[in-house]
C-alpha cells in the first residue's frame, strides 16, 4: 500500500508523461533526418515525419476537442481516482473522439450533501456512502444510479497497546458491548459533521433495534447520552490521540482504509476491530449529477468515466490505497500483520430514512446541555393505583429515578412538587424540593444528583400526606405552571436548553369555593407573548384518562413544547423517557 494521503486541492490528470517520451523520440528522428535525410530519404517520408512532429509540438492528441468534467470526491478516495486517471489505461480517455479532461476536487461528503444544487458545477460525485443521497434536498438535480467503485467497512480502531490489553485478535468486539460500557473507554466521532460518526450512530441504532417493537427507549437514551458526552470532532483528531498517548487512547470508529493508511506512515500502530453483529459498509458510489443545462457531451463523458473507474486496473489501484473491491473482496496485501482482517464482513441492514433522521434529531437533543425543571403532581388523586400494583405516585417515583440515571453530568436539573397550598408559608401551590443547578454541585452535603434521587423517593409519602387534606389535596395546575415559567425565565441560561417537564393526572382544580390566581386564557396569553429568543418549552405529560389533555396541549404548544398522555400506568416511564429525548428537539429540530 502506498500510504499516501488525500489532498483538498483540485487535481488535474495529464497525458504528458507518455507524450513527452514519444515527443523526444520524434524530435530525435527529425534531427537525424535533418542531418542525414537530405541525401538518403525520399521527400514524402521527410514530409510525414515533419507532420508528426508538428502534431506533438502543437499539442494535437488526435482528439476532436475536449470536454471538462468536474469531479468532487470524498477526500479519502480522491487521490486513488487521480492515480487511476494518470494510469496508462486511462490516459487517453475519450468519448466520441473528444478528449475527457477530468478535474478532481476533494471535499467532505457532508459538505457536498448540504450544498449541492442547481448552481453547483459538479458533474460526477463520489461520496463515501450512498447514505448521503438521502440528505440532499436540491431541486432541478438529476442523479444517475449509484455505481460502487470501492468499499471499506466501518470498524472499531484501537491502538496496539489497547488492543493487546483486550486480547486482540481473539476477543470479540461488538456494538452492544460498546453501548453497554463493557470494554475499554470509547469516543464517538461527531455524527452531525462526519460520515464516520453518522454511520456509527446508524450502526448503534440497528444494534439497539431502533425502528422495531423490540427497541427499548431507556436503553437508547442511556447509550446516546453516554456517547454524546465523549465526542471527538474528526477521525484525524482520534488518530492524533493515538499518536500522543497510545497507551491511553480511547477506542473510536473509522473506515478500514484509514487504518491501512495510518499503519503505513506511523510508528504507533492501530488495529481494526470488526463488530460481531456486522457493520456499515461504505460503498463509494460514482453518481452522475445533471442539471437541465448539462450538455449531452458531459453526460456521455461522465458515463465513460464511471466505466473507467470500475475496470480491473482501477480496482488494483484501489487495493493499493487500502480499499476493497465493490464486492467486498480485500486486496492481496491486506492481512492481520497490518492490523486488518481480509475476511468478508457482514453488512448491517439499512435503517429507513425517516428512522435515521429521527436518530440524528435525538442525538442533537441529547448532546446539548440542558437546564430543566421537573414538576410532579402530588395531589390526593395520585394515591390511586388504577388496578395495578403501584400507585400513580410510585410509578412517577420510579420513572424519575430511572431518568436521573440518564442525565448527562453537565445537566442542570431541579424538582418541584405541586397540589394546592403546597407551601403554607408562601401560600403557593408548589414547593421546591431541589433548586435547579448542576448535577455535580454540592447541595446540603451531597451532590445535586443524590438530592434529586432522595426527592424522587419522597413523592409517595407526600401524596399520602396530601390525600386526606382539605387544603392540599387539590390541583393548582395553572398557578404552578405560571410560577415555574417565571422562575425559569428569571434565571434563564442562554448557553443551555431551558425546559419544564410536568407530570399530572388531573386538571386545574382549586379547593371548593376558591379560584386559581391565573386562568387558562391568561396563562396562554403570557406564554405566547414571551420573548421568542429565550424559549422555554413545556413538556406536559398527562397520566390516565382524567388528565386535562386539551388544556395541557394548549399550554405546551404555546411554549413550543408538546403534550403526551400515558393512558396505561405502565407507560408512564416510557412517556417520561421520551419527553427527555424530545425536551429540546420539538422547538429546535422542527
Amino acid at each position: 500500500m502506498s500510504g499516501r494521503h488525500a489532498t483538498h486541492a483540485p487535481v488535474r490528470r495529464s497525458r504528458w508523461p507518455r507524450r513527452f517520451f514519444v515527443l523526444i523520440v520524434v524530435l530525435a528522428t527529425v534531427a537525424g533526418i535533418g542531418y542525414f535525410g537530405q541525401d538518403y530519404l525520399p521527400g514524402s517520408v521527410r514530409d510525414s515525419v515533419s507532420e508528426i512532429a508538428d502534431r506533438f509540438l502543437s499539442d494535437d492528441t488526435g482528439c476532436d476537442g475536449s470536454v471538462a468534467v468536474e469531479i468532487t470526491a470524498s477526500p479519502d478516495i480522491a487521490p486513488a481516482l487521480t492515480d487511476i486517471f494518470e494510469s496508462e489505461s486511462a490516459v487517453d480517455l475519450q468519448v466520441d473522439g473528444t478528449c475527457i479532461e477530468p478535474t478532481i476536487t476533494a471535499r467532505a461528503s457532508s459538505d457536498v450533501a448540504g450544498s449541492i444544487g442547481p448552481q453547483s458545477t459538479i458533474d460526477l460525485w463520489v461520496p463515501d456512502s450512498s447514505l448521503w443521497l438521502s440528505r440532499v434536498t436540491a431541486d432541478q438535480i438529476e442523479f444517475s444510479e449509484p455505481t460502487s467503485i470501492a468499499t471499506s467497512p466501518l470498524v472499531g480502531v484501537a491502538s496496539q497497546p489497547v488492543a493487546d490489553a483486550i486480547g486482540w485478535p481473539d476477543t470479540e468486539f461488538s456494538w452492544s458491548g460498546v453501548l453497554s460500557r463493557d470494554g475499554p473507554p470509547a469516543t464517538m466521532i461527531d455524527p452531525k459533521t462526519t460520515s464516520t460518526g453518522f454511520a456509527t450512530l446508524l450502526a448503534a441504532g440497528v444494534a439497539l433495534g431502533v425502528g422495531t417493537e423490540e427497541a427499548d427507549p431507556t436503553t437508547l437514551v442511556g447509550a446516546m447520552t453516554q456517547l454524546s458526552q465523549n465526542v471527538t470532532p474528526t477521525v484525524a483528531d482520534a488518530f492524533a490521540a493515538v499518536e500522543a498517548a497510545p497507551e491511553e487512547a480511547p477506542v473510536f470508529t473509522a473506515i478500514e482504509q484509514t487504518v491501512a493508511n495510518h499503519n503505513q506512515t506511523s510508528g504507533n500502530q492501530v488495529v481494526a476491530l470488526y463488530p460481531s453483529e456486522g457493520t456499515v459498509v461504505f460503498d463509494y458510489p460514482a453518481i452522475g449529477v445533471s442539471r437541465p443545462d448539462t450538455p449531452a457531451t458531459v453526460r456521455s463523458a461522465v458515463k465513460e468515466i464511471i466505466t473507467t473507474v470500475g475496470t480491473p486496473e482501477a480496482v488494483q489501484i484501489m487495493y493499493e490505497w487500502g480499499f476493497r473491491a465493490p464486492d467486498g473482496t480485500a486486496g492481496p496485501s491486506m492481512g492481520i500483520g497490518d492490523g486488518l482482517d481480509p475476511a468478508p464482513v457482514q453488512a448491517l441492514p439499512a435503517l429507513p430514512t425517516d428512522v435515521s433522521r429521527q436518530l440524528v434529531s435525538q442525538w442533537t437533543a441529547l448532546s446539548l446541555d440542558m437546564r430543566m425543571l421537573a414538576i410532579f403532581d402530588v395531589s390526593g388523586s395520585m394515591i390511586e393505583a388504577d388496578g395495578g400494583e403501584q400507585t400513580r405516585a410510585e410509578l412517577v417515583r420510579d420513572a424519575a429515578t430511572t431518568a436521573l440515571g440518564l442525565f448527562p453530568e453537565t445537566s442542570s436539573v431541579g424538582v418541584w412538587v405541586f397540589s394546592t397550598l403546597e407551601n403554607e408559608e408562601t401560600g403557593a401551590d408548589w414547593r421546591e424540593l431541589v433548586p435547579v443547578g448542576p448535577l455535580t454541585e454540592d447541595v446540603g452535603g451531597v451532590t445535586r444528583l443524590e438530592a434529586l434521587g432522595a426527592a424522587a423517593a419522597e413523592i409517595p409519602a407526600i401524596v399520602e400526606e396530601n390525600a386526606p387534606s382539605t387544603t392540599r389535596g387539590w390541583t393548582g395546575l395553572y398557578d404552578t405552571i405560571n410560577g415555574a415559567f417565571n422562575a425559569m425565565n428569571s434565571a434563564y441560561d442562554p448557553g443551555k436548553v431551558n425546559s419544564i417537564v410536568l407530570l399530572t393526572d388531573g386538571a386545574d382544580e382549586p379547593p371548593p369555593g376558591e379560584e386559581s390566581d391565573i386562568s387558562l386564557d391568561e396563562l396562554l396569553t403570557k406564554i405566547q407573548g414571551h420573548d421568542p429568543s429565550r424559549p422555554i418549552p413545556i413538556i406536559a405529560i398527562g397520566m390516565g384518562e382524567e388528565a386535562d389533555m386539551e388544556a395541557l396541549t394548549q399550554i405546551a404548544e404555546a411554549s413550543g413544547g408538546f403534550a403526551a398522555q400515558a393512558l396505561d400506568p405502565a407507560d408512564i416511564e416510557d412517556v417520561f423517557i421520551q419527553a427527555m429525548i424530545e425536551r429540546q428537539c420539538r422547538p429546535m429540530c422542527g
